[in-house]
């Protein structure tokens, strides 16, 4: 049955397949019979106490000491080993058990070289220490240098060498080496074989594991619980749901107890398959089958529930976990919380978090992506805001590299710093890890701490930017960083170039959004994953615009009509692979990806794939957006299709990057806010102001300018902060009706809330600076509040401003959704919220506007505030029926506080 689920034998297994029988018996030799002898003697003994002191020096030489060094410790002892072999393997085997490949070698090494024998024992626990340590190259050589000595390696050797093979993820050096037993005339065991599968497993070649589980039997090798739990484990990671329930229904039949490991991975295989219903069955029938409930277990089922929308079963397994003496983790809380959050149930993602000791912030992410989701943006602003202030008050320290923009880190250019986090440029040909890993050894050898994290990563052969902290991701920035990534909160923009029918003009819009799911396949690091278009895989959104076509002849063009089209790509969630599936579902993969059907040209000599910019807030509230420039190989590319360079860069400074420089508006802003002067002069002012009738856009960049600088956490920057103020009062004075609409529905940030927090501001060093702030924010509140009340009365229901009428032409595009509107520069925001209910932050208000800005709350005075909470309505005696009528405010359906951070 198992050779017709996984098709026809590979080569790999038709080579066993010829082995029919079993190897004969080898002949009985002294130096074999000595071997056994010493092999019951070392499974019957402990460690002895003359090797105790030798060990212990070699376990103070570290992870990778030299040769001399082991030598000399050895060079008393190895005397001794040559009237007594099981000294050596004693340390040997302590060596393996404590996972010190290169010690173990060297202590081989050291026996050779004094003409101390080498048996088979001693080398197949040097072989384990590889495996233990991770180091499969080390395996493979002491592996072949047996014969070189003349001594023939037994079961063990291979299979420990097979496993330093699949930690390795080499699953063809795997195979090989389970081809070669055969010829070795060594017994092929379950244990060779399950971790040859293991391998496949690993490897996501889920034909060629179902191909060695049913070439087990002819082998006369009959199949453990491991190999069938190895096979179902590479079925679930290849999608093959059915496949996976197929081997765990057989397996009694090949009178194979199915274990928690096989139920949990046959659990996992209908969660990645979108069978919620027999992932909940699977999970009911363990304890039928005397198998215990884990966390392990249900946190599976839990996803599966999630991934089918069941957010009330979800939280059904959650609760019922303690009842069967399961205690659930940090997973299985993320996963329930991540189904009420795609359903809309943020106030039971909250209800959950509080039960979490420390949350973290990728949960804490998933339930803010759920409130903005829900239409409770301000609700979603405000949180984040606490989470901020709260990381941002219990970091003890934040670290900076002392440098400014654009040098030299560890090999690899800085494109922008803050405090806590930089950006870098990422060359293609690195992968994300091995770049963070030298960063830190760069750090190290200057005397810093190597703590260097990041929350997202590029493709190997992805360039542009990639943002880092300084520190643990358990950091305050670190947390900072990761919750704006789950919560959809930072934007990035990418350049690539993609092969196809044309997708339209120059201007040319569209945007897909397929769901995506991951598999594994061949290959090695993150080559083996592939995404696919699929209806039970997680949501994915991508918008593309079309900024360049090259229709010029070109060899490697295979269809008529065929094109090369230059894109700008904004991905708006952060799947693996996603730009690269998408484009590839709608029939223009990216030039160079022969993964996803890409075109393959002498010209090109990677995946032309590039990540130029990215928008997001550092812990200070600042905008943190670096740019990356077109690298050499791209703008090479572009010229061999007749694309001048030249051009190429100013086509990045239309959208703000390169040599450009600042807007004409940002230039104005800066010259409002960084002059260092109190009085800041009218004409520039007035320049700012009239810039919010422009559009949108402008408004945007005004509000989000202003919005850093009323957050600067430090007085000495205070005039920085004065000016916002100034700015603030002749927007409110003299801005746009549009602009007002937008800021009392807390489109762009809660500047009431802000003025609030700068009623108390601080300046110990300076109070006049301190009275002057403090009474500037007020005066500027009393006047913001009532206009801001008028603004959102006299808006329209729809909240639809006059820029935003804009509605472009669409056709269909596959799955895709095309447009022929202009291009748009700049990041794509999303459609403004609808008011909701007021809310207290830290005792202010933070969303409404009112006369009363302090917290209304029922509690005892006395009592600590919660961060957030619902406001109820204030009664009015008696309420004027004019403004009742016209109020934006809603009662909120909830209680009248319900507590989000559990300060």
């Amino acid at each position: 049955m198992l050779i017709l689920l996984s098709g026809q034998n590979p080569a790999h297994v038709q080579k066993f397949a010829s082995h029919r029988s079993c190897p004969g018996p080898r002949a009985r030799t002294p130096q074999r019979c000595a071997a056994r002898r010493e092999e019951k003697s070392r499974s019957s003994g402990g460690k002895l106490p003359q090797v105790d002191l030798a060990l212990q020096q070699l376990l103070g030489l570290g992870r990778t000491p030299n040769q001399d060094e082991v030598s000399e410790i050895l060079s008393v002892e190895l005397g001794k080993w040559k009237e007594n072999p099981r000294h050596a393997t004693v340390i040997l085997s302590s060596l393996a058990r404590l996972r010190l490949p290169h010690t173990a070698k060297q202590v081989l090494t050291s026996m050779l070289a004094k003409s101390v024998e080498a048996n088979v024992f001693h080398y197949s626990a040097a072989i384990s220490a590889c495996e233990k340590g991770g180091q499969w190259q080390l395996a493979l050589g002491l592996l072949s240098s047996m014969l070189d000595m003349r001594v023939i390696p037994n079961e063990i050797s291979y299979s420990s060498a097979i496993s330093a093979c699949e930690k390795g993820e080499q699953w063809q050096r795997a195979l090989e080496l389970l081809g070669s037993m055969p010829d070795m005339r060594l017994m092929l065991n379950e244990i060779s074989y399950s971790a040859a599968i293991s391998a496949c497993e690993k490897g996501g070649q889920w034909q060629l594991a179902l191909g060695l589980l049913s070439s087990m039997p002819d082998m006369r090798v009959i199949p453990n619980e491991f190999s069938y739990n190895a096979a179902i484990s590479a079925c679930e990671k290849g999608g093959q749901w059915q496949l996976a329930l197929g081997l765990l229904s057989s397996m009694p039949a090949a009178s194979v107890i199915p274990d928690e490991i096989s139920y949990s991975a046959a659990i996992s295989a209908c969660e990645k398959g979108g069978q919620w219903q027999l992932a909940l069955e699977l999970l009911s029938s363990m304890p039928d089958m005397r198998l215990m409930l884990n966390e392990i277990s249900y946190s599976a089922a839990i996803s599966a529930c999630e991934k089918g929308g069941q957010w009330q079963l979800a939280l059904e397994l959650l609760s019922s976990m303690p009842d069967m003496r399961v205690i659930p983790n940090e997973i299985s809380y993320n996963a329930a919380i991540s189904a009420c959050s795609k359903s809309g149930q943020w106030h039971q993602a909250l209800a959950l978090l509080s039960k979490i000791p420390a949350a973290g912030a990728t949960a804490w992410g998933s339930v803010l992506l759920s409130m903005a989701m829900s239409g409770n943006r301000e609700l979603q602003a405000s949180t984040m805001e606490s989470l901020r202030l709260q990381w941002l008050e219990s970091a003890s320290r934040i670290a900076r590299y002392p440098s400014g923009e654009n040098y030299s880190f560890g090999g690899f250019r800085v494109l922008l710093e803050s405090d806590g986090l930089f950006a870098v440029f990422k060359p293609a040909g690195i992968t994300t890890e091995k770049l963070v890993a030298r960063l830190s050894q760069a750090l190290l050898s200057e005397g810093h701490p190597g703590d260097i994290t990041g929350s997202s990563r590029l493709d190997v052969e992805t360039s542009g930017v990639l943002p880092l902290v300084f520190g643990p991701e358990s950091s305050a920035v670190g947390r900072w960083l990761t919750v704006q990534f789950a919560a959809r909160q930072v934007a990035k923009e990418y350049i690539c170039l993609c092969a196809g029918q044309i997708l339209g003009p120059k201007g040319t819009k569209g945007e897909i959004d397929n769901p995506l799911q991951v598999l594994k396949t061949g290959g090695a690091g993150t080559s083996m994953l592939k995404s696919v278009w699929s209806a039970s895989g997680k949501v994915a959104r991508t918008q593309y615009e079309v900024l360049e076509v090259f229709q010029q002849p070109l060899p490697a063009l295979v269809n008529e009509g065929d094109a090369i089209m230059m894109l700008l790509v904004r991905p708006l969630t952060g799947r693996t692979h996603q730009i690269r599936s998408h484009l590839a579902g709608i029939g223009r993969p990216i030039v160079g990806d022969g993964d996803y059907g890409g075109l393959q040209a002498p010209w090109c000599r990677r995946v032309l794939l590039h990540c130029w910019r990215l928008s997001l807030m550092d812990l200070n509230c600042r905008r943190f957006q670096p740019e990356a420039p077109f690298p050499t190989d791209l703008l090479e590319t572009l010229q061999y299709l007749g694309y001048n360079p030249i051009d190429a860069m100013g086509l990045l400074a239309r959208f703000g990057v390169g040599g450009g420089g600042a807007t004409p508006l940002q230039a104005d802003l800066k010259r409002v806010t960084e002059s260092n002067v109190i009085e800041v002069p009218k004409d520039v002012l007035t320049m700012v102001v009239e810039a919010t009738r422009l559009g949108e856009e402008e408004r945007k960049e005004i509000m989000m300018h202003l919005r850093e600088c009323l957050a600067e956490p430090q007085g000495k920057r205070w005039r920085r902060m004065y000016a916002g103020l100034v700015l603030a009062e002749e927007l409110l004075k003299f801005g746009a009706p549009e602009l007002l609409v937008e800021t009392s529905e807390g489109r762009h940030f809660d500047l009431v809330q802000r003025l609030s927090l700068l009623e108390k501001f601080e300046c110990t060093s300076d109070m006049r600076v301190q009275n002057m702030v403090r009474t500037k924010a007020s005066a500027l509140r009393a006047e913001a509040v009532p206009r801001l009340e008028t603004a959102a009365e006299s808006s329209e229901p729809t909240g639809k401003s006059a820029s935003s009428s804009r509605s472009p032409t669409t056709t269909n595009c596959g799955s895709s959704t095309t447009s022929t509107s202009a291009s748009s520069s700049g990041f794509s925001y999303n459609s403004r919220p609808e008011p909701k209910a007021q809310m207290i932050l830290n005792g202010i208000v933070s969303v409404g506007h009112c006369e009363d800005t302090d917290s209304d709350s029922d509690t005892d005075a006395n009592a600590p505030k919660k961060a957030v909470a619902y406001r109820t309505e204030k009664k009015h005696d008696p309420p004027p029926p004019a403004k009742a009528a016209g109020r934006v405010e809603s009662a909120p359906q909830k209680p009248a506080e319900f507590d989000l951070l559990g300060m």
